[in-house]
């Protein structure tokens, strides 16, 4: 059960941020991208991420909080700048009715 947890969390970094070292157009091509994620404490392993990173040439910036209402409040204090956020499917609707979230162009994610 551990590997079958282990693979899927390594799916979904690679389905969500497959791209992260490919951007030709960085302003420092030498220094690898920075990915900012803001998800639940203790929801990737540590390995699972520097293995990424390593995969993918890029830094993940890894921001944790512990229920919904933390993250709402800290996106609407501002000054938060994320790339992937990870609410729960009932935030996703609040968010969305305060036109919170920007929609997907999946012309840009290729895979």
């Amino acid at each position: 059960m551990k590997k079958l947890t282990y693979l899927l969390t390594a799916l979904y970094f690679a389905v969500l941020l497959g791209g992260c070292g490919s951007d030709n157009s960085a302003k420092d091509a030498g220094a690898p991208q920075v990915l900012n994620l803001y998800g639940w404490a203790d929801y990737f392993d540590p390995d699972v991420i520097s293995d990424f990173e390593k995969q993918n040439n890029c830094k993940i910036t890894y921001d944790v909080f512990s229920n919904n209402e933390e993250l709402l409040a800290k996106m609407q204090a501002g000054g938060a700048q994320f790339d992937i956020i990870m609410p729960s499917d009932y935030m996703v609707t609040t968010m969305r009715k305060l036109d919170m979230l920007e929609k997907l162009d999946l012309a840009k994610i290729p895979n």
